[in-house]
This record gives structure tokens, sequence and C-alpha cells, in this order.
């Protein structure tokens, strides 16, 4: 447990709470307003929720309960208290097409032979074409996690999938990142933009930000004096509507600085912004957003791809998705040589691991100065 002091009178309580059922390193926060003292009755309030909330409130329920029985179970009792909507609604999508072919089965009499004919049959989409790498992974990993919390529930006794034979093994779509001239010349390109696309592309630049993240933004969570952004909410469609949620997990939750580059881009937007609402007048719908639609409402978080898209095709740029700016951000600030602790807290990764195994790919440059090291060494 730990009291982080953020500011005048605010703090960030961040509780440790072990890792969820995905094997990923769990923290619950919260920003507070008051006194320390305040903060630390938070926090010990904080640490009886964390200590309480994934247990099954109704162990008598069925015992001898059906898969799909237990899926909803799972849904409702542990998926809603430890992750975000848009991913359950993904859960949810993927465990439907799992209890069509085993949903009717006991819990209790699923073995791993089950499994593995299961993944045999999951693994060929509806097009009848191998899913890639990562589809096969997510049925791999909610499956896995969802019969571990199965025995820790004591619905079964032991877990059929550690004998799972299946290894996902479909096609890997490339991470691909900008090298510095590739940065460098999309920040040339952009100043031929709108000021709305500019910025969203040099906020995403600057500091890595999830795109959910950067739609999210509300005005007061930037303090453009002294460079500060704070990161606590996002944006996500679930079931075609756009509407507010946590970010992607507790650790996620952050403040830290942007450049000076960004806050004069910033500036100019909120000029820019401001004249559209005296424009618009009541037709604005005020969010107090950082990006809206075109009359203030929330923006789809899947306009900044879009925007994205549409520049590097008009400048020639090499195709990247907008995700792959984080990476960008990351790969660069890692080869420049910041610690990558402090890289991944300011991304807001849970696990310094996933910064420097998923996200970083050495820029062709630092590659080359490798060389010339060796070279020197070399020939001295």
């Amino acid at each position: 447990m730990a009291i982080k002091r953020m500011g005048t009178n605010k703090y960030k309580i961040i509780v440790e709470a072990g890792f969820n059922d995905f094997g990923k390193r769990m923290r619950k926060t919260k920003i507070i307003t008051g006194t320390r003292a305040e903060a630390k009755e938070q926090e010990i309030e904080l640490k009886h929720k964390v200590n309480h909330k994934d247990e099954d409130p109704d162990m008598t329920f069925k015992k001898d309960i059906t898969f799909k029985e237990y899926s909803k179970r799972y849904i409702e009792i542990y998926c809603k208290n430890n992750i975000g909507m848009s991913t359950i609604y993904n859960y949810k999508r993927l465990i439907n097409n799992i209890n069509s072919y085993i949903g009717g089965m006991k819990l209790r009499q699923i073995e791993s032979e089950h499994l593995d004919a299961l993944y045999g049959k999951l693994k060929i989409g509806q097009n009848g074409q191998e899913l890639s790498y990562y589809s096969q992974y997510d049925y791999y990993k909610l499956l896995k996690a969802m019969f571990r919390r199965a025995v820790q529930w004591k619905r079964i006794k032991s877990n059929p999938h550690d004998g799972v034979a299946f290894v996902p093994n479909g096609k890997k779509n490339e991470q691909k990142v900008y090298d510095e001239d590739q940065v460098r010349e999309l920040v040339r390109v952009l100043d031929n933009e709108c000021i709305k696309y500019k910025t969203l592309i040099m906020l995403a630049l600057d500091t890595g930000a999830r795109r959910s993240e950067i739609v999210g933004l509300k005005w007061n969570d930037l303090n453009l004096d002294k460079q500060e952004i704070c990161i606590n909410r996002a944006l996500k469609v679930v079931e075609g509507i756009v509407d507010e949620d946590d970010t992607k997990s507790d650790s996620s939750k952050r403040m830290f600085y942007f450049s000076e580059t960004t806050k004069k881009v910033l500036l100019e937007y909120q000029e820019w912004q401001n004249n559209e609402i005296k424009r618009l007048g009541n037709k604005w719908h005020d969010e107090g957003r950082v990006f809206t639609s075109k009359n203030g409402s929330n923006m789809n978080p899947g306009t900044c791809w879009s925007i994205f898209n549409k520049i590097q095709k008009k400048y020639g740029l090499e195709h990247i998705k907008f995700h792959d700016i984080r990476r960008t951000n990351i790969t660069m600030l890692i080869n420049s040589g910041v610690n990558p602790k402090t890289v991944s807290d300011r991304v807001g990764h849970s696990d310094t691991k996933i910064t420097m195994s998923i996200y970083t790919k050495t820029l062709d440059s630092a590659k080359k100065e490798c060389a010339d090291r060796v070279n020197e060494i070399l020939i001295s």
C-alpha cells in the first residue's frame, strides 16, 4: 500500500491487489482531495474492499452446474469487479461461441481432451480460415483463467486446462513503430493539417496514451501552465454506444508531464475550440472534453484511427495503426535512455515487463549506434 502526494491537498492511494486470473498485476487506486489523515482512512477502506471483492457470495448455488451456468457467474462475480466494460463485452462474445460446444456439459465432467477438441473447432473462424495467433490466444487465455477460478471457488477439484496440449499457433500480426526520421516527417506534415488533427496526433506522440484515454480527456485533466496531464477515465464503445468507463486498469490512472511543444499546440487548439463553442451556441453539447465530435459530444475512439489513416494516405507515410503511435512513443523513450520503470508508469502499464517485451522495438538508428560502438572498441 502507498499514499503518494500529487499536489496541494491531493493524494493518490495505491493498494496492491495481487494478480488477476490473467496473470496481470492488479492495483486499486483512488485520487482524493483532502488531508493526509483523510487519505489514510480512504486507504484502509479501499484495502478492505480489495480483500473481499472476488468471493463467490453463494457457494450453495447448484453445485453441479453446467459450463454455461458457471460462465454467467464468472462474468457477474469476477469480471465485473476486475475488468473493463469493453473487455467484458468481448469475453461475452467469446463465451457465447464456447457455449455452443461445451455449454451444456457439467463443469466437473470437462476434461483436458474435451478442451483440446474444443480448441480444434474454435481455431477455425466463421469464414473457414484459421484464426490469427491473437484471436486463438484470446480463447486460450480466457478458458485458462476460468478454470483456474473454478478451482479457487471449489467448483472443481483439479484444473483440466493444465493438461491441454493445444498451443495458439496462428499468424502473428507485425507490430510496427516509426523511427526518429519518420516521426520528424509526421510532425512536419501535421503543420499542413487542421489544428484538431494536429493536436490529436501530437498529444498521442508526446504522451503514448491509448486512444480511449485521449478521447476521454477533459480540459480539467490538463494543467497547461504546469504541463501536467492526469489520465483517469476513458471512452469506450460497448454494443455500439460510446460511453465513459474506467481506464484499462488501476495502474492506468496516472499523472505526468507533457512537452512545451505540445503545450503550444494545445493552447492553439483550445482557442479554436472556444471559437467553435461560441459559433454553435446552444447547439454545442458541452461535455468538457478536449476532443469531441462536431457538436461537442463524445468522440468515438475509432475516429482517431480514421484521422491518422487519412493523414498517412495523404502524405504517403508508412502505414501503422493508431495504437502503434503509443508503441513508437515507448520505443523512443526506452532507446533515448529513459528508465523502463519510469516509462512503464508514464504509459500506465501494470508491469515493466509489458513495456519491454511487448512494445519495445529497437530503432534502426539505435542498431547502427550499437555497431558503431563495437567498431570503436575493436579499433581502439
